[in-house]
């Protein structure tokens, strides 16, 4: 269950240091089953030169991970696509997201817990 799904940069700095902020655009989301058979969910992030997934395998927390992605950007999973995203990378990898204007972040690492 979410504990803390948004948190500001600063809150979010003191569970984990993100070595970068990069903007990046969501160029498709994918929800559904693939070859492993598992509840999966993603959006796939495209920058400028770069880009990545966000998300994963999901259990029983799939419904909370979508909820947090659409609320945190103001929109249903199915306006994600060309929405503007802040995304904090620490080790190469993204480990929050952010609104591209509002010091607003969801913690994916977090929302797992």
């Amino acid at each position: 269950m979410i504990t803390a799904a948004f948190m500001t940069l600063k809150q979010l700095s003191e569970l984990s240091v993100p070595s970068e902020i990069r903007n990046a655009k969501i160029k498709r989301t994918f929800l559904g089953r693939e070859d492993h058979g598992i509840l999966t969910a993603y959006i796939v992030l495209e920058g400028d030169a770069w880009g990545t997934v966000y998300g994963g395998m999901m259990t029983s927390h799939l419904g909370n991970w979508v909820d947090c992605v659409t609320r945190l950007l103001g929109c249903t999973w199915e306006e994600l696509p060309g929405k503007l995203v802040r995304c904090a990378f620490s080790r190469n990898h993204v480990v929050f997201i952010g609104h591209p204007i509002d010091d607003k972040w969801f913690c994916q690492l977090e929302e797992t817990k």
